[in-house]
């Protein structure tokens, strides 16, 4: 019961940690497209 525990808990920070990468790269591309946006303008 305890190792199933410390399972979700793993499994969660990973989902979590993911996420967190995902949000990052999604924002830095989004930046980086508005910036090619204004450099081109």
């Amino acid at each position: 019961m305890r190792l199933l525990a410390s399972l979700a808990t793993f499994c969660a920070a990973m989902v979590m940690l993911f996420a967190h990468q995902t949000a990052i790269f999604v924002d830095s591309s989004i930046h980086v497209n508005f910036g090619d946006l204004a450099a081109y303008w």
